[in-house]
């Protein structure tokens, strides 16, 4: 309204100075903002530009007697954000003064290519994030891991979320140390079962001795004995089961430890993927800022060059396009960033084409149920359960030891060029009980039983903290779910708004009645909101892993991982038989 009001002051002026120039003084209709037209599954939302003919009946009256190029008829265009599966609509012509009727048509038509809002398009299964108009329909086709989608832009290969998790939990190289560390506590069990087997000992001996005495009589000669000793515990105060049970809860410990990473490598799986999925969003977004802020630089460059605005203008778009090509060198920067981490993370670079998934999870309905749930399912209170079960076995394996040890031993030998003896060859067989009980060792056996017992009350203690710390990381968890959740909702409606008010700015613009300044802050709006929906949407999916997680929710199974790469029975049972075996599986470099 000021430039109008000072573009008529200086018309009057103009005409009174000239009097071949004489202009009456009109009063500007008000412009009424753009009425709205509802949105249509939340996917855009139809902008009516007001109309042009009483501003053009007051242009024509301003510009008759300046020197222009004779106009030609143009159609305006209503300026349409696009909305999937639907044709913009098209007014009625409306003829334009030549330099103001060229330039905003030139507006509506980079308009019609810059106005379609950032939407997320439905699809059975994913949300797919694009920045441009949805193409014709997608062929799809999934043979593997790796497949290749027609995008109607370009082919990009793409990998499916569940495709990620899977190659995460396969070759993850701390998911696959933990599973050797726990086959490596496994052995504890055969350890603790070899005292209910006999333990066979082979001897052998070679002397050769010579004797010589006062009575010149000469004895020389090689004495060879050989033999095998057996030994079988038959009782040891009960340290024997009590080294079962303990090495049976340091499984389940090491089992629970194995969860837990498995549940830690899911989980910065699907965080590195949302994480670039979020990066490459935002770059685009930037990417489409960028480029309407040129558009809009070029189109005030050309009405300045015919008076419509001002250098002030020009400036200020100028500014705006260099924050943007800042904003999108910093996106990018990011973005590789991210795919650095994922390829870190899951092992393979990331894919071009990313879907955003649906929850994967059967998430509790209240906080209560989410505590009770974590406190019972997560992996640290699992594992510390076990570890004070291992530390009470540790009590008995160490008070078995003032108890009696009752062992059968058994043997025979054989010896050949006795020397001693009065027979050159002789065979011995043995066979008896022994018992052996300390009476008294200086209070070490006591002492040990009495760590023993402190240990245990550690690890109980480390019970009640494990609780308190899973119980926290699910409120944390429920929260942060709750709030992504609300959040994503509000900044959905935040996009809508901020694309319905830079629509009506932009017309506004068009007519004068806004600067370009504003229409500049209306872009600005509009990217900052879409990068925060964007973000919304990261860190909602983010949450659901992470409340899964803490709840014990967050397994190979529910995440559609089928293979079962560690099997605790098979483990076992193959530990428990190897008894002549060293050998091991080899793990190769890559996990495949």
């Amino acid at each position: 309204m000021m430039y109008q009001k000072l573009f008529l002051i200086l018309l009057v002026s103009a005409a009174a100075a000239s009097p071949a120039f004489a202009v009456e003084e009109t009063t500007l209709p008000p412009v009424a903002p753009p009425p709205l037209i509802d949105d249509v599954g939340k996917a855009g939302v139809v902008v009516t530009p007001p109309p042009f003919d009483e501003l053009n009946d007051v242009k024509q009256e301003s510009l008759q007697q300046a020197p222009v190029v004779e106009p030609a008829p143009a159609t305006a265009t209503e300026v349409v954000a696009p909305i999937v599966g639907e044709q913009a609509p098209v007014a009625g012509g409306v003829d334009e003064p030549a330099p103001i009727q060229k330039h905003v048509q030139r507006k509506k038509e980079v308009h019609q290519k810059e106005l379609a809002p950032f939407v997320y398009p439905k699809t059975a299964n994913t949300r797919v994030l694009k920045n441009h108009a949805v193409p014709e329909p997608v062929a799809t086709q999934d043979a593997s891991a790796n497949v290749v989608r027609d995008t109607g832009f370009v082919k990009v290969d793409a990998m499916p979320f569940g495709a990620v998790l899977r190659e995460a939990y396969l070759f993850n190289p701390d998911l696959r140390a933990t599973r050797a560390a726990t086959k490596a506590v496994f052995e504890q069990l055969p350890q603790a079962t070899a005292y209910f087997q006999p333990r066979v000992n082979a001897t052998g001996d070679i002397t050769y001795s010579s004797t010589d005495t006062d009575t010149s009589i000469e004895s020389s000669g090689t004495e060879k004995t050989a033999g095998v000793d057996l030994t079988q515990s038959l009782w040891r105060g009960g340290r024997t089961m009590a080294q079962i049970r303990g090495a049976d809860a340091r499984i389940d410990a090491q089992l629970a430890q194995l969860a837990d990473t498995e549940r830690t490598v899911l989980f910065n799986a699907a965080q590195a993927y949302m994480d670039v999925l979020k990066a490459g969003a935002t770059v685009r977004v930037n990417e489409k800022n960028r480029d309407v802020i040129a558009r809009q630089l070029q189109a005030t460059k050309d009405r300045f060059r015919v008076g419509d605005v001002t250098r002030t203008d020009v400036a200020q778009s100028e500014f705006r396009l260099a924050q943007a090509e800042a904003d999108l060198t910093s996106a990018t920067g990011a973005f590789r960033s991210a795919r650095a981490v994922f390829e870190q993370v899951v092992g393979v670079p990331a894919p071009d084409h990313l879907d955003t998934p649906q929850s994967l999870f059967s998430l509790p309905a209240t906080q209560d149920e989410a505590i009770t749930a974590s406190e019972m399912y997560h992996p640290d209170v699992i594992a510390a359960k076990a570890r004070e079960r291992a530390a009470k076995s540790d009590i008995d394996v160490e008070a078995g030891a003032l108890l009696p040890d009752v062992s059968l031993n058994a043997g025979v030998s054989a010896t050949r060029g006795a020397i001693s003896s009065l027979y050159d060859e002789s065979e011995t067989g043995r066979v008896g009980v022994s018992l052996s009980m300390p009476l008294y060792e200086g209070g070490a056996i006591r002492s040990r039983v009495r760590a023993a017992k402190y240990t245990a009350n550690e690890l109980y203690l480390k019970i009640l903290s494990a609780r308190r710390a899973a119980r926290e990381e699910t409120v944390r968890a429920w929260e942060n779910l709750v709030s992504a959740r609300a959040e994503y909702v509000s900044r959905q409606a935040q996009v809508r708004a901020a694309t319905i008010a830079r629509d009506g700015v932009r017309q506004e613009a068009e007519l004068g009645q806004r600067t370009i300044l504003d229409s500049l802050d209306a872009d600005l709006e509009l990217r900052d909101a879409e990068i925060a929906e964007i973000t919304a949407d990261r860190n909602r999916v983010v949450a659901e892993f992470a409340l899964a997680s803490a709840i014990g929710q967050l397994v190979p199974g529910n995440v559609g991982i089928e293979e079962q790469v560690f099997d605790p029975s098979d483990v076992r049972n193959r530990t428990l038989t190897s008894v002549l075996s060293t050998g091991i599986e080899k793990e190769p470099e890559d996990g495949r």
